[in-house]
């Protein structure tokens, strides 16, 4: 499949937009979905650049399935596995030599950032084609929290302010409230705008239901740990803490999502299984169990390890009124702290973590639903309306201007 439509059936009068993702772990499929359905819904006319090999093939087809007749989908890579053109940007430069482009929009800024901001601090700049029409998501930019600031960053911060300076930017979204406006203070000639981190669908199924679908015991204080189960998520301290949680508890851990763990963690998990303690869900999961996941348990963890920047799992907790366990590292755990939307604990402290799961499961019905209240009020600010304003009116307002200039 190399594309969905021909370019000569775009509509003149429509700005033209690439989209640019060539990754599928993680967040990407879902991410690839929301912002062309958001472009889309206003009037762009939207090429996808993506990973169309055949491994990648059905997965990117599936997540565009309903806006799969109004996109153009083009190959970032060859059949050898490299990106057309050898580098990422010269793939995205393939395209626009045969479509009309008036806007690039990068999912992830971190796929190209490290080695863009580095080879700019030495004013070696990306192709000239590319100047001011670019515009994307920028996931990790550690170089903007002065908490870490390494000689490493202080290169890209250099090559970052010249790429902003130069005016090589068009907006760059960010996922971090608490970056938005340093960035803006200290980078001129480019637009910052904060991103929520989204959530959509009905996450108001009825737990006894929920619970049911998925064969999870209705008798048990249910905590969920979703997504890649890796040890950078702090699945080892979870284990770790069920393994030390006495009986009397009745905590019951479902784990939901691709195992990544060596075989120890794993074996680890299986005997918390076999002794009715868990439930594993290792592999993909699809959006309707995501939602039966969330709304099946009593509280969700998030005891990252060290993690840098949002989550994904936070806003979907805070949709379906879950409170949440989060470790006290960086935004998420001041997100938490901030919006009262549970506990935090001492971050890669198992034990730590043990004491707040207890405490969560001691606490009486009242004080837990003044976390459900708050998580409520903050889903609100990262429901799917709430992404799709953020994310279109800064394009909408330039459209606007350019409108009123001509």
């Amino acid at each position: 499949m190399k594309s969905q439509k021909n370019k000569q059936l775009n509509k003149d009068d429509s700005p033209s937009i690439l989209i640019v993702d060539p990754q599928i772990e993680g967040h990407h499929l879902t991410w690839i979905a929301y912002i062309v359905r958001v472009f889309l819904k206003h009037n762009f006319n939207v090429t996808l650049l993506a990973d169309l090999r055949k491994e990648s093939h059905d997965l990117i087809k599936n997540a565009v399935n309903d806006m799969i007749n109004e996109i153009s989908i083009i190959s970032a890579f060859n059949e050898n596995g490299s990106y057309v053109g050898g580098t990422c940007f010269n793939s995205i430069l393939k395209v626009m030599e045969n479509y009309n482009i008036n806007d690039v929009f990068m999912n992830e800024l971190d796929l190209v950032a490290s080695n863009c901001l580095r080879k700019a601090a030495i004013r070696w700049y990306p192709p000239k084609k590319l100047k001011g029409k670019i515009s994307g998501v920028y996931f990790r930019p550690r170089f903007l929290s002065e908490t870490n600031f390494s000689f490493s960053n202080k290169i890209k911060y250099a090559g970052f302010k010249q790429l902003c300076i130069n005016q090589w930017f068009k907006h760059i979204f960010l996922m971090d409230e608490l970056q938005v406006d340093f960035a803006r203070d200290q980078f001129i000639n480019t637009g910052f705008h904060l991103l929520p981190d989204p959530w959509d669908g009905d996450y108001s199924i009825k737990q006894s239901y929920a619970s049911t679908a998925l064969d999870i015991p209705d008798n048990k204080f249910v905590i969920l740990q979703f997504g890649i189960g890796t040890r950078r998520k702090g699945l080892h301290l979870v284990v770790e803490a069920m393994r030390n949680m006495s009986d009397s508890k009745n905590i019951y851990l479902l784990c939901a999502g691709k195992l990544s763990i060596d075989s120890e963690l794993r074996t680890q998990l299986e005997i918390l299984e076999q002794q009715n303690k868990a439930k594993i869900i290792d592999r993909y999961v699809s959006h309707e169990e995501e939602k039966l996941c969330f709304c099946a348990t009593d509280i969700v963890l998030l005891p990252y390890i060290e993690h840098f920047g949002s989550s994904a799992v936070l806003s979907r907790a805070a949709a379906s009124g879950k409170p949440v366990i989060a470790s006290n590292y960086g935004l998420t755990g001041w997100r938490v702290n901030n919006n009262k939307l549970g506990l935090t604990f001492q971050s890669n402290d198992s034990n730590a973590l043990l004491l707040s799961i207890e405490k969560m499961a001691d606490m009486d019905e009242k004080n837990r639903n003044i976390f459900q209240k708050n998580a409520f009020e903050y889903a609100k600010t990262c429901s799917m309306e709430a992404f799709e304003k953020s994310l279109i009116s800064p394009f909408n307002q330039k459209k606007k201007q350019t409108e009123s200039n001509e």
